[in-house]
């Protein structure tokens, strides 16, 4: 919900800033960031809060499907020990 207060995000240039007032003129809306004091079309402004959220669910998304992928170990035989290494550097 945008409202005066709220963290925006213009996504058309990614300008940020904080909604100083909402306003109406000839019928549309707009919101007046404090980062510019410009008015910016209301349909292209979006909160912080849902761009970090769908950004977050695509990384979500990406790491789920990278983690189906199947990962092949193979034995490699066992470790050979007789060089008595002691941990002494």
């Amino acid at each position: 919900m945008l409202r005066e207060g709220s963290l925006v995000v213009y996504k058309r240039t990614g300008t940020i800033g904080k909604i100083l007032e909402i306003v109406e003129i000839a019928g549309k809306k707009w919101v007046k960031l404090d980062s510019t004091g410009l008015l910016y079309d209301i349909d292209f402004i979006e909160t912080l809060e849902e761009k970090i959220k769908e950004e977050t669910e695509e990384k979500v998304s990406e790491k789920a499907k990278k983690e189906k992928k199947t990962i092949e170990i193979r034995d490699e035989g066992t470790m050979d020990s007789s060089a008595g290494v002691c941990g002494a550097g």
